[in-house]
């Protein structure tokens, strides 16, 4: 068995590099596509398809970003006629975020890519193999769920 730390460096450098190199290929595939949305976006994107006109603060939990990082990637996104803010009627100190009709329209196109470049990550890799990798993340992502952003954020 590897000491913990030789598993720490080989395991946190796969982890952290394999995370980044999926996000660059969707951005990149993303703009080799036309469509000019980082992976920070994407998942903005994929949080709204899922459930529209979410708070900030949910936002922010759901991609687990940092508050002032999601305030960023929703002003560009709202220059870009992506999304729109909406001042919750319930608590004015709230803003919900809506999708706007072409942040709507994006999702029949940007989905097919990033499930083509998930394809591409996945490649030579049985249904076994991808199942057990997705078990072992979500039970390592599940482990470290305490950090503020992600501690209501269960991965089933």
């Amino acid at each position: 068995m590897k000491n913990y730390n030789q598993l720490f460096r080989e395991l946190g450098f796969l982890i952290g590099h394999t995370g980044r190199a999926l996000k660059n290929s969707i951005t990149k595939s993303f703009a080799e596509h036309g469509y000019e949305v980082t992976a920070e976006q994407w998942g903005i994107l994929m949080s709204l398809w899922s459930k529209d006109g979410i708070s900030q603060q949910v936002l922010s939990a759901s991609i687990s970003k940092e508050k002032t990082t999601v305030v960023r990637l929703i002003d560009n996104m709202e220059k870009r006629n992506i999304i729109v803010r909406v001042q919750d009627a319930g608590d004015r100190r709230n803003n919900l975020i809506y999708l706007t009709e072409e942040g709507k329209s994006l999702r029949e196109k940007l989905v097919p890519i990033a499930i083509n470049e998930l394809r591409k990550a996945l490649k030579n890799m049985s249904e076994k193999e991808i199942d057990t990798l997705t078990t072992l993340l979500k039970k390592v992502y599940n482990n470290l769920k305490t950090d503020k952003c992600l501690e209501n954020e269960k991965i089933e």
